[in-house]
């Protein structure tokens, strides 16, 4: 007995004592999984399959992990190297600040000893200043020397003070205004002191500006006070405002020189005291457009884009995903399967959030690394997160409602990406320069438009988001200098609530849209009035049978197809690719449609399962309507499309699994139904990938997954496509059995006479007699190359009784052996053996066939022989 016997006989062995239900395949099909545990399973599946495709496909590694970590780390270096704003170090005022050997001045116009008391602290130790004061350690510019004892003048040098003149809006003067020589000594501080007794300082500076020419920075001078009463002198502080720290730098000397007159002699040494006066450069207003803060502005907003580039690749890398289960119809055989629109799109999502959260936590482990202030420190680092992953929560929603409109996953890949690239810079871009301009008037207003009008858009979000935090950080660290913490929460409405309000709305509102789309109204029910008065001639048995479905005769058929018609628009023109289709299908029958190229077969096909809705009429499966988003599909029916609607990184065997998990059926029987179709259907190579079958093999799984879990009504379009002959005949299935009868063994009269004889007997319920032609000749080497059938010759055949059409009196001969006895669909009650035993002997075992217990719609050939 071979192993179908063996099958056969343990399947009605199932049945006899547990009172289970066994299918084709020896499995109990009443093993199966209900309700929240079947959701469950499902779930389970999905992720499954899902797991096994990324991990195979290296296009999804390098989308959702390789790109993002490298753009990251792009990111944080170019953060590292972005234009700083000048080191805000603290610098002291005093005029040897402008260098050594610069020359400042002083004129004594009272000549008391008040007066000769502050300038002689110019020229004594310490000098001007607090630079060359004991313990002042200072390097470049500040120098210091042992001071001259007295003023010098040059000798030959031009004494007089010249004369100068107005010409073309421009001064000239002579050489001996130009070579105007004073008297100077060097300081301890290497300063040089001219003295101006006597002098007019202003036309001194006038005169001798050319020469002095970034050299000279100020000076004092002391006039007698004829306006007070209470003071003997006015001192008046010198500065060249082409000297940035020139004011403070020359009055802080003069307050050095205050205080050192001031102190007692017998109370300590006067250079030992001394004011140091310190400035903190504070840059803070980025309201005054120069080079420095336009270019640290521009790249913090090019540190946000180029964040917003990691995290675009990961969206986009899994609608290739998506993309391909949509074109491919891998996600209408789940639907046909079980999975109903909800369950299918959350599941997605649940996955497509993980992979995303995934991508953020190897961004998280970069940061950490380089922990910058503008993304680690205080809760930066967790309004970061939260900010991308909410980026996720609304990108991956609003990405799914665009997956019908493309053609394949590259140009779905390459439009998004491009898409959500355009739509950040545009908007980052323009909203830059509003805010760099917004001093003006008239933009101030336009820039709080754009920034709230631009959140609609989550690239905007995220770019315009990150800047802010970065901004806010920066702020805080250089108020933190003086001591005042500005830094503001990330969270508040100030920084980032907006944004990320904005992103949650966003990703529910296309979460909900996504839905919408996937299960839009199936109720159409009316023909453009174009088409309405067509008139369609029908021959006289579609007439009667059309007639018995609509007249409710048809009301107990398993499958019933009432007025089913599909228009589409080409060149403007409407027409019918379906035309008021009309059928009914009963338990246990196999029905075909015929038709040419373009008849419309494929589409009702789709019609039938779900994957587009009907311009008119309706299908009814078990007395439920056939619809969009139906999930109970999953336990009554089982489809296999005109595409390989297969996942090209699973092995057959993993996604064999995975239909079986969404067809309910229960982990014991899954197993079991899944090896047994295996076996069947002689499927060696399920354990390889996909990608590596042939056409032939791609459409046997298809058919396998069909069969899988025992569904009462099986579609098949076009199954045997790319098959080769011996896989396409499918002799084995279905209460089928072929007899190869040798030439010149008996007459045709004979064959039907028998056949006619033992129909009741035997269930027989259709045959057909033919020649033997070149493919049944291929059929029998390949059966004997896969089955070990072996060659009879005429004395293994028994006479068979003469008939009136015989063409021998001695009788003729009937085949009692078969050249391939091994069949799929056996009928667990009949006794094939006691049948062989009684007609041919015990020697020739044989296998008789009842008729199918499952309806099966097909558009392709299905010849049938006895």
């Amino acid at each position: 007995m071979n192993n179908d016997d063996e099958l056969s006989d343990k399947s009605s062995e199932t049945r006899s004592t547990s009172g289970s239900q066994t299918g084709i395949t020896g499995v109990d099909i009443n093993k199966r999984v209900h309700g929240l545990s079947h959701k469950f399973q499902q779930f389970i599946g999905l992720f499954i399959k899902r797991f096994h495709h990324y991990r195979r496909d290296w296009r999804m590694i390098l989308s959702l992990i390789i790109l993002p970590c490298l753009f990251v780390l792009t990111a944080l270096g170019f953060m590292s190297i972005r234009p700083q704003s000048p080191d805000a170090i603290q610098l002291i005022m005093t005029p040897p600040l402008y260098g050594p050997d610069k020359y400042v001045f002083c004129r004594d116009g009272v000549k008391s000893a008040e007066s000769n008391s502050l300038t002689s602290h110019l020229v004594r130790q310490p000098g001007i200043g607090t630079t060359c004061m004991p313990g002042m350690k200072l390097t470049y510019p500040f120098k210091c020397i042992n001071a001259d004892t007295k003023f010098h003048t040059l000798a030959n040098i031009e004494t007089s003070p010249g004369s100068c003149k107005c010409e073309d809006s421009q001064q000239h003067c002579d050489e001996a205004a130009r070579m105007w020589e004073v008297p100077f000594r060097k300081t301890n501080t290497t300063d040089i002191l001219q003295k101006l007794d006597g002098l007019d300082i202003e036309d001194f500076l006038i005169k001798t500006a050319s020469q002095y020419k970034e050299m000279r920075y100020g000076g004092w001078s002391f006039e007698p006070d004829t306006e007070s009463q209470d003071t003997t002198l006015k001192a008046k502080v010198w500065f060249n405002n082409k000297g940035h720290h020139a004011m403070p730098s020359f009055y802080n000397a003069f307050s050095n020189m205050l205080l050192r007159s001031s102190v007692n002699p017998a109370d300590g040494d006067p250079s030992d005291y001394g004011i140091t006066l310190y400035n903190h450069p504070l840059s803070l207003s980025k309201q005054q457009l120069n080079e420095d803060t336009l270019l640290e502005s521009a790249a913090d907003v090019g540190v946000a884009l180029v964040f917003l580039v990691a995290f675009t690749f990961v969206p986009v890398g899994i609608m290739m995903y998506i993309v391909n289960e949509y074109k491919r119809k891998e996600k209408q055989l789940q639907f046909v399967s079980g999975v109903g629109p909800v369950m299918y799109w959350v599941t997605s999502f649940i996955w497509d959030a993980l992979a995303f959260c995934l991508a953020v936590g190897l961004a998280v482990v970069i940061m950490a690394i380089f922990r910058g202030d503008s993304y680690w420190a205080r809760d930066n680092l967790k309004a970061i997160v939260v900010l991308i992953l909410l980026y996720g929560w609304a990108t991956l929603p609003w990405m799914y409602c665009t997956v019908k409109i493309f053609k394949d996953a590259t140009s779905a890949y390459m439009v998004l990406f491009t898409f959500n690239m355009f739509v950040g810079i545009t908007t980052m871009v323009i909203a830059f320069v509003l805010n760099f301009f917004q001093n003006q008037s008239s933009l101030q207003s336009s820039y709080e438009v754009v920034k709230y009008l631009f959140l609609i858009f989550p690239p905007y979000s995220l770019g315009d988001g990150l800047v802010k935090i970065i901004t806010n950080q920066i702020q805080a660290n250089i108020f933190s200098q003086f001591g005042q913490d500005v830094y503001a929460d990330p969270f508040s409405f100030d920084v980032l609530g907006w944004h990320l309000v904005a992103l949650g709305i966003e990703g529910f509102v296309f979460a909900v849209l996504t839905l919408i789309i996937e299960l839009r109204c199936s109720c159409k029910s009316r023909l453009p009035r174009s088409l309405e008065e067509e008139i369609y001639k029908e021959n006289e048995e579609v007439s009667n049978e059309k007639s018995r479905v609509l007249s409710g005769y048809a009301k107990n058929d398993l499958l019933t197809v009432s007025n089913l018609s599909k228009v589409y628009k080409r060149s403007g023109k409407e027409f019918f690719a379906v035309d008021h289709l009309t059928f009914g299908v009963p338990k246990a029958e196999c029905f075909g449609l015929l038709g040419i190229n373009g008849a419309g077969k494929t589409t009702t096909f789709r019609m039938l399962t779900g994957d587009i809705l009907p311009s008119y009429g309706a299908a009814y499966l078990k007395g439920h309507r056939i619809s969009r988003g139906k999930s109970n599909l999953g336990q009554e029916v089982g489809y296999c499309p005109q595409e390989d609607a297969l996942d090209m990184f699973l092995t057959g065997r993993e996604l064999l699994h995975c239909h079986a998990r969404l067809r309910g059926l229960a982990p014991e029987a899954r197993e079991q139904a899944v090896d047994a179709i295996i076996s069947k259907l002689k499927m060696t190579y399920a354990d390889k990938v996909i990608k590596t079958y042939s056409g032939g093999m791609k459409r046997n799984l298809m058919v396998a997954i069909s069969l899988l879990g025992e569904p009462p009504v099986i579609f098949m379009d076009e199954p045997t496509t790319g098959m080769d002959p011996s896989t396409k005949r499918r002799d084995q299935y279905q209460g089928v059995l072929q007899i190869d009868i040798p030439k010149g063994s008996t007459n045709v009269g004979n064959i039907i006479y028998v056949l006619e004889r033992e129909k009741q007997n035997y269930h027989i319920t259709h045959y057909s007699v033919s020649q033997t032609t070149l493919d049944n000749v291929f059929l029998n080497f390949a059966r004997e190359q896969s089955d070990g059938a072996k060659q009879y010759d005429h004395d293994s055949w028994e006479r068979m009784p003469s008939g009136s059409g015989s063409n021998s009196g001695s009788g003729t001969y009937l085949s009692s052996p078969f050249m391939n006895p091994t069949y799929a669909y056996m009928n667990p009650g009949f006794d094939s053996e006691a049948y062989d035993k009684t007609k041919f002997g015990s020697e020739h075992p044989s296998k008789l066939m009842v008729g199918p217990e499952h309806t099966i719609l097909t558009d392709d050939k299905l010849i049938t022989k006895l």
